[in-house]
């Protein structure tokens, strides 16, 4: 043994220790101290799966014995107590049993008990209470049979087998299956798969196989995804597709996700697109249609005898056969009426009336835009210059308003008639004469915007129905252009070939170009979408894609400064690279020029597909316009007609407008608009009086005191920058003033509330604009930029036969100087081609028919109108500078001179038309419809469209120009006439002999 070190301690020394007796206590292998975290039944050296045993049942156990003992306890406890309260009260079997002298008391039931003492009620026992026997364990067998239960219990968990597992398995899936599917599990119980399929759904969830981000690398580097991105915009893709290109590219969306996301997008679109606008009534009026009236509305403003033989032959015949007869036979006399209610100067009804909208014109398009505000709940009001509203004329009295001077629109002149053999076949009102332009292109778009206005109980059209012009046999053409020099080798402008156009497409009119006019061939991919080499299908299909942004263009200048406070309109921020929006400030001839360079032939065709309805040179021509045009004239659609002519059309936008509470009045002879100008509130609002304050301050030289200006004041001393007078209504000749709701006693916003006029942008402001407006508020801006329209005369020929008698089709014909071929030149030095001029000017050729400037300056000294009281002399703009329908001295001087000055310089050329040389059109409304001839037989109506010249019509080099008409004699219409009907049978020679009435009218009539 080693000094300082304890004796070491071998393992088997602990082996050799005695064990205890008592082998089942925990302190009998290590002495008095048990082990560390030990069960208080452990036994040491035996390890227990089975914890019921050796646990749970000596546990149980004990608490049983302890609760049989303490029931037990208090069950003697009960008994001795009954015992001791019997000693003391006894038995009382009967009455002899008291003693003499003994106290004793008498129940309500006659029953004897011996009265307890007093002083016993003091040593009383408490009120005795047996032992609950609703109690777990009450006897030794209740111990016995818990013994039983947890032996059996523990020799069920502890088996080899385990099969209690299965069991706690088995109800825990119970337990989820309630969970997880709650009312729905003995369906998906019933059904296996699936269960299997949503679990499957599940464990992708939970790996992430539905999130919308791509897992991994994309699918190229981020340099080559914006590279990518660029050359999509700069090949002109549309926004959406580079914004889905690059959420896929660089954000890494799942293509689910672009796809749902794309779905989303036209679902909100879809819902904005039919939500409902303020104002607008939740239920719209149900109308009926126009043929359904009653025989009161249906002949109201005829006379008795129309309406007596009206009835009769409606009640003529029997039976389902002729009912159809009898609808047709309505449809047609109402179409022999014209549209809208005659004007009654004694009739105070329109002044005393409310108005929310007030719209000035006639035609389609004016009854079309009043029948869609009368659906939204507006109270439309329809003032008609013309007597029929549809805007169709007849030769049937010398009294009609068809030839209207402009410097007097308020004014109706007669109608000039020239009968050549049988002017009674003309004579009634019930032969109209479409003098508009009603051809409509692009039928199936067209269609769905007439619908709001149209439909009714029974059609979504109303009654109306379209046909196409032309025939299967002519390949539903439509226009026939003339082009001086097109198509011709010869060195006369003057002859050309004409250019037939149908509905076969652009692709056709290529085809044309490449066999008659030189041009290069189309492609012939099955596609289409190859141009090949014609230059022409690449024009047109150039002019397709500017005009696909034009509704966005329009849109957004009807709504892009609806918030004047906005420091950006829709206009500003969204068309910068709308295409239209750039051809809207460009013209045609440059875009000509430069597509296409080589051909002139195809460069005219182009120009006068561009502008046929207008006597209007491409350099004249904004590109807007002629896109738009071309589009038109190039539709595989082609044009339609309505059937029954615009009459039909306008009756039924009338029926709904007079359904919905508004009125159509035709026949009114306007005078002036009326004004007010805007209150207090409205000017302290808009920030006009700070802008006064700030002006007079500048002018005082930072004084700030009171000027003494009113609110009447601020429109006079701001002029053009100051607020706008609003238009309130109407004033007609006889001095009836008709006026719109007012603002106050409107419920609905202040725009519901207007006066719209369509009667023209300048005709509106010289005609119609009080003299104090136009001096207070100046010209309109862009008003000084535009033209007026050189004034057309249309001349109404009556034709007898039919137009398959006459060999005619529906096609309108088409002289077109303006687009005359051009003559280029060759630059001898630089080697450069020189483009020429498309179009010729109709003054050209001419001379020889023009008048000494001396009898020009006469006439429009004695005739022009009181509109040269508008010009002012020294800045040459319009303005006022006395009242309306004066001349004054000065004026009249001054426009003298500059007639005098400028033809004695040779620098005034007379306008003349010439047969064969100037712009005509020709059209045939009654061949274009197919109702006409069970409506009104072998009659034909021409109408036969050209320029006024300067024997009717006078310019004013003004700001803008404006044209005056002059008073002309009989002779100069003759001679009119001659030359108009001399060139009509030259171009159409199967009329030599059918003519058989005609008459003159003013494109205002």
């Amino acid at each position: 043994m080693r000094m300082g070190r304890p004796n070491k301690k071998w393992r088997s020394s602990s082996k050799k220790q005695q064990e205890s007796p008592d082998s089942t206590s925990p302190t009998s292998s290590t002495g008095n101290k048990p082990p560390k975290y030990s069960s208080p039944t452990l036994v040491v050296g035996q390890v227990s799966s089975n914890v019921i045993h050796s646990i749970l049942s000596p546990a149980l156990t004990s608490l049983a014995t302890q609760s049989v003992e303490k029931y037990a306890d208090e069950v003697m406890r009960y008994e001795a107590l009954v015992a001791e309260s019997n000693l003391r009260l006894g038995d009382v079997a009967s009455v002899g049993a008291f003693e003499h002298g003994d106290r004793v008391e008498i129940d309500p039931n006659g029953d004897i008990h011996a009265a307890v003492q007093e002083s016993n009620q003091s040593t009383a026992l408490p009120p005795l209470t047996p032992p609950s026997a609703y109690r777990l364990f009450t006897s030794q067998s209740d111990i016995d049979e818990l013994a039983s239960l947890l032996a059996s219990t523990s020799r069920h968990f502890s088996a080899p087998s385990n099969k209690w597992k299965t069991h706690v398995n088995a109800a825990k899936f119970e337990r989820l299956l309630d969970e997880k599917y709650g009312r729905f599990r003995p369906f998906i119980t019933a059904h296996p798969e699936l269960e299997a399929l949503i679990k499957n759904v599940q464990r992708k969830y939970a790996m992430g196989e539905f999130s919308p981000f791509r897992k991994g690398d994309p699918p190229m580097g981020r340099t080559t995804s914006i590279m990518i991105l660029f050359m999509m915009h700069r090949n002109g893709v549309r926004v959406e597709g580079v914004v889905l290109a690059a959420l896929f590219l660089l954000v890494g969306l799942r293509p689910w996700a672009l796809v749902a996301l794309v779905c989303f997008g036209r679902w909100l679109m879809e819902r904005r697109r039919k939500m409902r606008m303020a104002g607008v009534p939740r239920k719209l009026v149900v109308c009926d249609p126009y043929y359904a009236r009653s025989d009161d509305e249906v002949y109201n403003g005829s006379d008795d005898n129309g309406k007596a033989k009206g009835k009769a032959e409606s009640d003529h015949g029997n039976g389902e056969d002729d009912d159809e007869e009898a609808e047709t036979r309505k449809k047609y006399q109402i179409l022999e009426r014209p549209v809208g209610t005659k004007f009654n100067a004694a009739d105070l009804s329109l002044r005393d009336e409310r108005h929310d909208v007030i719209l000035l014109g006639s035609g389609p398009d004016v009854l079309y835009t009043a029948a869609l505000l009368a659906r939204v709940g507006r109270k439309v009001l329809v003032l008609s210059p013309r007597e029929d509203a549809s805007g169709c004329v007849s030769m049937s009295s010398t009294s009609s308003n068809t030839y209207k001077s402009m410097e007097n629109q308020r004014k109706q002149s007669k109608l000039q008639q020239y009968p050549l053999s049988s002017p009674s076949l003309f004579s009634t009102d019930k032969i109209p004469f479409d003098i508009d332009i009603n051809n409509i292109s692009h039928l199936s778009k067209q269609q769905a915007l007439l619908t709001p206005a149209l439909v009714t109980n029974s059609d979504t059209q109303g009654g109306i129905r379209f046909a196409r012009i032309g025939s299967h046999l002519d390949s539903y053409s439509h226009s026939i252009l003339s082009v001086p020099g097109l198509g011709t080798d010869s060195t006369n402008p003057h002859h050309a070939i004409p250019v037939v156009i149908t509905s076969a497409g652009p692709r056709s009119l290529a085809e044309y170009a490449a066999n008659h006019l030189g041009d290069g061939y189309p492609g012939q991919d099955l596609d289409g979408n190859d141009d090949g080499n014609s230059t022409s299908l690449g024009y047109l299909h150039a002019c397709r894609q500017i005009n696909a942004g034009s509704g966005e263009h329009y849109l957004s200048k009807l709504f892009g400064n609806a918030d004047s406070s906005s420091s950006t309109s829709y206009a500003d921020s969204s068309n910068n690279n709308n295409a239209y929006q750039q051809a809207t400030i460009r013209p045609t001839s440059a875009f000509l020029n430069k597509c296409l360079p080589l051909n002139t032939h195809v460069r005219s065709l182009m120009a006068a597909l561009g502008m046929a309805n207008e006597n209007l040179s491409p350099d004249q021509t904004s590109m807007a316009a002629h896109v738009s045009n071309i589009c038109a004239m190039t539709s595989e659609e082609g044009m339609a007609y309505p059937v029954g002519g615009p009459r039909a059309l306008s009756h039924a936008l009338v029926s709904v407008i007079e359904q919905c509470g508004g009125r159509v009045v035709t026949g009114v002879p306007l005078q002036e608009l009326l004004f007010e100008e805007k209150t207090g509130k409205e000017l302290e609002k808009s920030g006009m009086k700070a802008k006064l304050k700030m002006v007079n301050k500048k002018k005082s030289g930072g004084d700030e005191g009171n000027t003494g200006t009113t609110d009447s004041d601020i429109p006079q001393q701001l002029g053009e920058n100051g607020p706008k007078p609003r238009c309130r209504g109407v004033r007609l000749e006889n001095g009836l003033e008709i006026t719109v709701t007012a603002e106050s006693d409107n419920s609905s916003s202040s725009s519901s509330s207007a006066v719209i006029s369509m009667l023209g942008f300048i005709p509106t402001f010289l005609h119609l604009f009080p003299s104090e407006i136009r001096t207070t508020h100046g010209v309109p801006r862009g008003l000084a930029a535009v033209s007026e329209r050189r004034p057309v005369m249309k001349i109404l020929v009556g034709i007898e036969g039919s137009k398959e008698e006459l060999n005619l089709t529906g096609a309108d014909w088409y002289r077109l100087p303006n687009a005359t071929l051009p003559r280029d030149e060759l630059d001898p030095l630089t080697g450069q081609v020189k483009f020429g001029i498309i179009g010729v000017s109709s003054n050209d050729g001419n001379a020889n028919e023009d008048r000494d400037a001396e009898d020009v300056a006469a006439a429009a000294v004695g005739e022009a109108s009181g509109l040269s009281s508008t010009l002012d002399e020294s800045t040459g703009s319009v303005g006022n500078t006395g009242n309306r329908g004066k001349r004054s001295k000065s004026s009249t001087a001054s426009s003298t001179t500059t007639a005098t000055t400028n033809s004695t310089s040779g620098k005034t050329h007379r306008t003349k038309f010439t047969s064969g040389v100037s712009w005509m059109k020709v059209s045939f409304p009654s061949a274009k419809d197919p109702s006409w001839f069970d409506r009104h037989g072998s009659i034909t109506t021409c109408v036969v469209t050209i320029e006024a010249d300067d024997d009717f019509v006078r310019m004013f080099d003004t700001q803008p120009k404006i044209y005056s008409i002059i008073k002309s004699g009989a002779g100069d219409m003759e001679r009119l006439r001659e030359r108009v009907l001399k060139d009509l049978v030259d171009n159409f020679p199967q009329l030599d002999g059918e003519l058989h009435g005609y008459c003159l009218c003013s494109s205002t009539c």
